[in-house]
């Protein structure tokens, strides 16, 4: 019987060594700063935060995820289930994903970088403080496509007005990237610009001595 129990023990223990083991959750975490605020917000300091599992985001190419699956959430796909957590502070209010429209705001990411987020906010009434994420450009006078705008609100009286604003992500180990309306240049074609400047201000002044 003894040899009978260390037996059945044994064999437990060695068939854990070949059980997958849990996968673990890899958090990644980002505050949100709204920057070229036009309208009657320009100026202020306005943000949010939002964290999502990244344990199935390939880090590649286009991807999306928020609160749970929107549709086929397996790998070929370009959203993954990341249990999007949302935050947003706007004129003493707290918007969190349980505000948005259909509680589901999205965060879509261009090769595991944040581009845009997407929020409807869920009371529309034209009493409060009005926002979106994400709004359609629509068209021109002339029928053109106006481009998407990162961000826009809408003030009721007394403080009435509206604007909209692009969008700084920070990440939590203090990397930052901008809303894909915000085109920055690389580093290089930044000294580039810098060494160009810097020779046509020398060519100036030499021809003015000369």
């Amino acid at each position: 019987m003894k040899n009978l129990v260390k037996f059945v023990m044994t064999a437990g223990a060695a068939l854990t060594l070949f059980l997958p083991s849990p996968v673990q959750a890899f958090t990644r975490s980002y505050t949100f700063e709204l920057i070229n605020i036009t309208g009657p917000l320009s100026g202020e300091k306005i943000g949010g935060s939002f964290s999502f599992d990244a344990t199935n985001m390939r880090g590649e190419g286009r991807e999306s995820t928020s609160v749970r699956c929107l549709g086929d959430c397996s790998y070929n796909s370009h959203e993954f289930d990341g249990q999007l957590s949302f935050s947003f502070d706007f004129f003493g209010t707290t918007y969190t994903e349980e505000q948005e429209m259909f509680n589901m705001p999205i965060v879509y990411f261009l090769d595991g970088v944040p581009t845009r987020i997407y929020y409807r906010k869920a009371d529309r009434s034209d009493m409060i403080p009005h926002f979106r994420f994400s709004a359609q450009g629509g068209t021109d006078a002339q029928g053109n496509t106006l481009p998407l705008r990162m961000f826009e609100y809408h003030l009721p009286w007394p403080d009435y007005g509206m604007g909209n604003a692009s969008i700084m992500f920070t990440e939590d180990n203090g990397k930052r990237s901008y809303s894909s309306d915000i085109n920055i240049p690389e580093p290089g074609v930044i000294l580039g610009l810098v060494t160009v400047g810097l020779l046509g201000i020398a060519t100036k002044k030499n021809s003015h001595t000369s």
